[in-house]
């Protein structure tokens, strides 16, 4: 009978049984039968009862978070690293229980919710994002009231201007047609299309961000304002101006003493930070990639909560600060494309560290490979440069590769000579690099051993498609990988 009141809708009739799937009482499923929703009038709504049941099952922090999703336009592809830390901001989750950290509380709310249907995953390629169906957007934007607002929906309704607490524009600001004179609370402002603003446009924001001193969300690309009016907003927890042009930040900046997440992606001509960044103490997430930045502050290393710093594609950051080792809530380093010329020292400490692009082997204790051990809880693509500069094995065992569950893993000889003192060591050394089991790729480059470690070609890497040998010039014989079972690739083994 529950089926024949989801009308034929696949969507409906699934997301009911996402609802009751592990609900064994009969009274359970009777109280979904006859709910009163049940009994809403479609014609007059584009809500779907079904739906709305599924809605009111959830606890609260969790409708909260849905609700916010009404700010997006349809068929919008949600990031959802990026949807967690607005929650964050806006204060939507649920408090941490013992051990837990506010991302790790918001990567469940979103896994919860998506195995409920408010979201689906779509994989595109190597790019996954998440899309609304828009059955779930009309519901999200008849619950969001007058408290959530798209800017294309403003009218001239004074009621609805007074009230709206979030509001996000995702056409030209330039052709909307409304009054910003009692828009005075707003908590959020987000440009969801991150289209570039004209001088019209800007003038509107600045117009609309002098009247809303309490904003906690600030999120548009490209704004040409002054950044010391946007110092003034001493509430805000999230501010992302990706793609604007401007040199430097300034030292006003650090008034804002609440600031959680920071983002200035693809500010190609930001070249200075400010030295006294530490200040920012309340950081979690700071992403300068792609910017022209030459140096981190030492003061960085004191923003002890941060735990995501991204500064891939940094083309002119040679040096990590020295006191990197004192981040140690930091989980996810991103130095990809980045040319750090060596490693700063005691790494090992960031034992919270989940994902790092990459590993420069340095030639001093406290830099070699050995500080690799004590991370753990690695994971994903990862890549050890230097090796030559790896001159005992126990050092190549202390890093504990095997430990750590990598999905693909680069193997790298830098220094472009072939000739090596002991060609035993070398072997042994790869060796005691041997990978987990449940490695997927393997790419080897400018291992100047004669002969490959008995591990490589093994069958317990049932998972391994892809072998790469590239510059491995003393090698004049293929290992054998035929055992390797799901191998699809073998490319570039090559002696130039």
């Amino acid at each position: 009978m529950i089926v024949k009141r989801c009308d034929g809708l696949p969507l409906a009739a699934e997301t009911l049984g996402r609802l009751l799937h592990s609900e064994h009482r009969v009274e359970e499923w009777k109280k979904i039968l006859w709910s009163d929703i049940w009994e809403i009038p479609v014609a007059n709504c584009k809500i779907v009862p079904a739906l709305l049941i599924s809605y009111y099952h959830l606890p609260a922090h969790l409708k909260r978070c849905f609700i916010y999703s009404s700010l997006y336009p349809k068929d919008h592809q949600f990031d959802k690293d990026e949807l967690i830390l607005f929650w964050m901001a806006e204060d939507l989750l649920r408090p941490p229980r013992r051990g837990e950290t506010l991302e790790e509380v918001g990567c469940k709310c979103f896994d919860e919710l998506a195995s409920r249907l408010f979201f689906k995953e779509v994989r595109d390629g190597y790019v996954k994002y998440f899309v609304m169906h828009d059955l779930m957007h009309d519901l999200a934007t008849f619950l969001a009231g007058k408290f959530y607002c798209r800017l294309s929906e403003l009218g001239e309704n004074e009621e609805t201007r007074i009230l709206t607490r979030h509001l996000s524009c995702d056409d030209p600001i330039s052709k909307q047609n409304y009054s910003s004179s009692k828009i005075e609370s707003l908590r959020m402002f987000l440009n969801t299309r991150n289209q570039f603003l004209n001088k019209k446009s800007t003038r509107k924001i600045c117009d609309m961000l002098s009247k809303n001193k309490y904003l906690r969300v600030l999120s548009f690309h490209a704004l040409g304002i002054s950044l010391d009016s946007i110092a003034k907003l001493i509430h805000l927890r999230y501010l992302d101006l990706s793609l604007s042009n401007f040199e430097f930040l300034p030292q006003s900046l650090l008034n804002l003493c609440n600031l959680q997440t920071l983002k200035l992606s693809g500010c190609y001509s930001l070249t200075m930070l400010p030295s006294s960044l530490g200040e920012l103490i309340h950081l979690h997430y700071l992403d300068f990639s792609r910017s022209a930045i030459e140096t981190l502050p030492e003061s960085l290393c004191k923003l002890s909560y941060l735990q995501t710093l991204k500064l891939n594609y940094c083309l002119k950051l040679t040096m990590l600060p020295n006191g990197m080792y004192n981040l140690v809530n930091l989980r996810h380093l991103d130095i990809r494309d980045t040319p750090l010329k060596e490693m700063p020292k005691r790494m090992g400490k960031l034992k919270q560290l989940h994902i790092l692009s990459y590993y420069i082997v340095g030639k001093q204790e406290d830099n070699g490979i050995q500080e690799l051990g004590g991370l753990l809880n690695l994971h994903d693509s990862f890549a050890i440069q230097k090796l030559e500069n790896v001159v005992d094995v126990n050092q190549a065992r202390s890093a504990r590769i095997i430990d750590k569950k990598y999905t693909d893993l680069l193997l790298e000889w830098c220094s472009g000579d072939d000739t090596v003192s002991d060609i035993q060591i070398e072997r042994d050394v790869l060796n005691s690099l041997r990978p987990h089991i449940g490695l997927e790729g393997l790419r080897i480059k400018g291992y100047r051993g004669k002969i490959f470690p008995d591990w490589l070609g093994q069958y317990s890497y049932n998972n391994m498609t892809s072998v790469s040998l590239k510059s491995c010039k003393n090698c004049c014989v293929v290992p054998s990988l035929g055992q390797l079972p799901s191998l699809k690739y073998l490319r570039s083994f090559s002696s130039a």
